[in-house]
Parts: C-alpha cells; structure tokens; sequence
C-alpha cells in the first residue's frame, strides 16, 4: 500500500478517517509547535494608600517617596524601585510602583518603606517593615500608617 505524508497530528486522523487510511501508512512530518511557556509578568504592581493620624496641614510641596528595597546587610540596602509623589498638603495619598519582575528573587525578602518629606526633611515615615514581593504578601491595596518623625 502507498505511504503518505501528512502535516500536522489533526490532518492525519482527519484524512486517516475519510480516506480510509491506516496509522502504518501515514508518515507525519514537520514540527509540531511545543505549547508556550506560561509567561511572568514584565513588571509587579505594588500599590496602596499611606495615611498619617495628626490633624495638621502639610506644606504644599510636601512629597511622598515609596521604596522597594532588599532586605539584605548592605549600606546602603539594594533599592530595587524609589518614586515620589506628591501629596498636595494632605495627611494621606495613593501610591502606586512597578517593580521588574526579573529584579524578585523568591528566595530573598523585600520591604516596602513609605516617606513624606518637605525638603531634606523627613516628616512621617511607616513605623514597621512591609513585606512586599514575595510569598504570600499582598502586593496591592496596602494601607500603610504613617507616623510622625522626631528629629
């Protein structure tokens, strides 16, 4: 009986079927695409809201600056994402970073600290550390207290 060659695995049960050929007389040639890997986000969206308690007006040009850094000994730590916002005076502002995707080690912790500052000046800071990045933390709609710097 005559062999034929036949692109791709549906083609072959197709014309096996209407024409009445066997499995032994079908020769499947070319490349069958392999299934695309599942693909990690570019970037990593780390976002939420700080607030500080007092009831006091900030200068207007007061700014806010987020900071994903590695949670590593070194001086100064690994910053992997620094970005200002500004809080327009007000005692709360959304924030919202991308970190690259590449740049998270899932073996390795990661901080999220959050400033307001008039000048040089630091006037409200996160009194904890905010896991971000990795496990099970949450990345997105954080609401981060703020409290008042001493200097």
């Amino acid at each position: 009986m005559m062999k034929t060659t036949i692109v791709g695995g549906l083609l072959c049960a197709v014309l096996g079927t209407v024409v009445g050929l066997e499995a032994k007389d079908i020769v499947i040639s070319g490349r069958i695409p392999a299934t695309a890997p599942a693909t990690q986000p570019a970037t990593i969206l780390i976002s939420g809201t700080a607030v500080f308690r007092e009831k006091i007006m900030l200068p207007m040009d007061t700014v806010m600056v987020v900071t994903v850094t590695e949670a590593i000994k070194s001086d100064p730590p690994k910053q992997l994402v620094t970005k200002t916002f500004p809080t327009g005076g007000i005692n709360s502002a959304a924030f919202a970073v991308e970190v690259t995707a590449s740049d998270v080690d899932q073996n390795k912790k990661y901080f999220l600290t959050v400033v307001m500052k008039d000048g040089d000046k630091v006037l409200f800071s996160n009194a904890n550390q905010i896991p971000v990045l990795t496990g099970s933390t949450q990345n997105e709609k954080l609401n981060i207290v703020l409290v008042a710097v001493h200097e």
